[in-house]
């Protein structure tokens, strides 16, 4: 799992595997250690209408509904994704295209 910022934009980034073990287990989680905290970024699968980014105290949080989860498997591999336009920024979900675990 990957996440990268730009300007107006957050893009995660799940591998065909990753995207298994979020259905399966209904979260992910990424860590990473600064110093003596640890800041990272987690998608975690949940039953709201629509695809939610929120920051917590140890980092981002995207929320995705389970049917995205599904219609994302379904796609396959695909640079399209699924993405959602909160405020000013875009947010988007992919499933890698290279990387097959």
């Amino acid at each position: 799992m990957s996440m990268r910022m730009d300007e107006n934009s957050i893009r995660f980034r799940i591998a065909p595997d990753d995207l298994a073990k979020l259905l399966e287990t209904g979260e992910l989680d990424q860590r990473l250690a600064v110093g003596s905290r640890n800041f990272g970024y987690r998608i975690v699968a949940r039953g709201a209408p629509v695809m939610t980014l929120d920051i917590a105290a140890d980092g981002f949080v995207l929320a995705v509904p389970l049917s995205t989860l599904e219609h994302l498997q379904e796609m396959g591999r695909s640079k399209d994704g699924v993405s959602v336009q909160q405020g000013n920024l875009e947010v988007s979900l992919q499933v890698d295209l290279k990387r097959r675990a």
